[in-house]
């Protein structure tokens, strides 16, 4: 651990001094007896350096190259990254270029085998022609065909040579017939679709004017209601006039009715009517008396009073005299 990363010893132990402060033949020792009193001051107060004798100037030299090794290897690591990395792209951009150049090469072969090795240039294509029969030609082109031979057996009663003529004809014909019927299946549907179209608007118009109707409906159903409730706003106002006009006739009338009464000597029993005019302190008149006043009924009450008094007082006072006298 003691040994630098540049491959120099570190300073051996025993050219330290017991204090480990100086070393002896360096420059750090002094050849007179003078010392510099900072830097003795420097040795007798760090404790650890006088105690144990490290040289840290030496530790710190060791770190610092230590250190620098690390980052050396660190540099060395990430050159090796770098250089790496840079391969690894070139390898990736070759075969790249491998696979484009395999690709060209592959599309060219297929190019020149379309173009120059197709099938029916091989010389051996006619023994495998699945369209051979059809291309060549048939055994007998017609009565002048110079293949025809006597042995050939190619002429015969009966036969129809103009047949494929006439299916031809017959398909053309049953082509037109077909394109007759196709263009009126077309007509009939376009004049159903118009037919169809011509319903549908005449349904669309139909449907406004039944909206346009009950809209006019509702508006006129909503301002007769409005005129039958302004009526009977009418007629209740003019009910509740009547009525008012009716209640103050009747209230008029009653008010009267009542003074009436109260002015009618007969319906309220006046007792002065009752007074006879010939004598008014003793009589009165029979056809109008209605009973006696409270002030007579009162003076009759007090006279019975007063009478049982007198009656309760003889009959105290005197009981045989009064005895004989009822006897007698």
């Amino acid at each position: 651990f003691a040994l630098h990363t540049s491959g120099t010893p570190a300073p051996s132990p025993s050219r330290r001094t017991m204090s480990g402060m100086m070393e002896i033949g360096t420059q750090r020792f002094p050849r007179t007896k003078r010392f510099d009193m900072e830097e003795r001051k420097t040795l007798v107060f760090n404790a650890k350096q006088r105690t144990i004798g490290v040289d840290s100037e030496a530790l710190a030299e060791q770190t610092e190259e230590k250190a620098a090794a690390v980052q050396q290897e660190v540099e060395y690591t990430r050159y090796h990254d770098k250089l790496a990395n840079f391969f690894d792209q070139k390898l990736v951009m070759l075969e790249q270029e491998k696979r484009e150049i395999q690709a060209n090469l592959n599309r060219n072969l297929v190019e020149f085998r379309n173009e120059y090795q197709k099938k029916d240039l091989r010389r051996e294509y006619d023994m495998s022609d699945p369209a051979s029969l059809k291309n060549s030609l048939p055994a007998r082109v017609g009565d002048d065909d110079t293949r025809n031979s006597v042995s050939g057996v190619q002429k015969f009663e009966g036969e129809d040579l103009l047949a494929g003529e006439r299916r031809k004809v017959q398909l053309a014909q049953q082509a037109a017939w077909c394109a007759i019927q196709a263009a009126e299946k077309s007509a009939r549907k376009d004049h159903e679709r118009d037919a169809e179209l011509a319903y549908s608007d005449l349904v669309k118009r139909q449907e406004e004017y039944q909206h346009a109707i009950a809209g006019a409906q509702k508006t006129a159903r909503l301002d007769l209601q409005r005129a039958i409730a302004a009526e009977n706003m009418r007629l209740a106002d003019d009910k509740r006039a009547r009525e008012a006009a009716e209640r103050h006739t009747v209230a008029a009338a009653d008010a009267v009715e009542a003074a009436n009464v109260g002015a009618d000597d007969r319906l309220n029993e006046n007792p002065s009517t009752a007074i006879s005019y010939m004598a008014p302190n003793t009589r009165v008149r029979a056809d109008h008396w209605k009973g006696m006043s409270q002030d007579e009924v009162l003076s009759i009450a007090e006279t019975q009073a007063a009478q049982r008094e007198e009656l309760k007082l003889r009959r105290g006072g005197g009981g045989g005299l009064g005895k004989k006298e009822m006897g007698s």
